[in-house]
């Protein structure tokens, strides 16, 4: 799982990178194929059923796994990209595409 997690920041490190060298294109396809990732650390929350009260003393156990869902996070990276491509470009109903990309 962490493997996961690693792999999509090195894809948002990437992104940025390609945004800040003017590569929009790039950055925007790069946000967009994470925001749909089914192998990316999205996965559902699965974490183990809470010890009973009996047991609050003892130490959690390794077989408590939690995912991150980080399509959201792609998302928002997503808009913004766009909403700054549109507004270093003055590109006509920018704004209109973006709260699209948000609602």
């Amino acid at each position: 799982m962490a493997d996961a997690w690693e792999a999509d920041i090195r894809t948002v490190r990437e992104a940025w990178s390609h945004f800040l060298q003017n590569d929009f294109a790039t950055a925007e396809s790069l946000f967009r194929r994470g925001m749909g990732e089914a192998t990316s650390a999205a996965a559902a929350v699965e974490v183990a059923a809470e010890p009973d009260a009996e047991e609050d003393d003892e130490a959690p156990s390794d077989d408590r796994v939690e995912r991150r869902d980080t399509r959201g996070a792609f998302a928002l990276q997503y808009a913004l990209v766009g909403l700054l491509r549109g507004v270093s470009t003055l590109s006509d109903e920018q704004l209109p595409e973006c709260k699209s990309r948000l609602w």
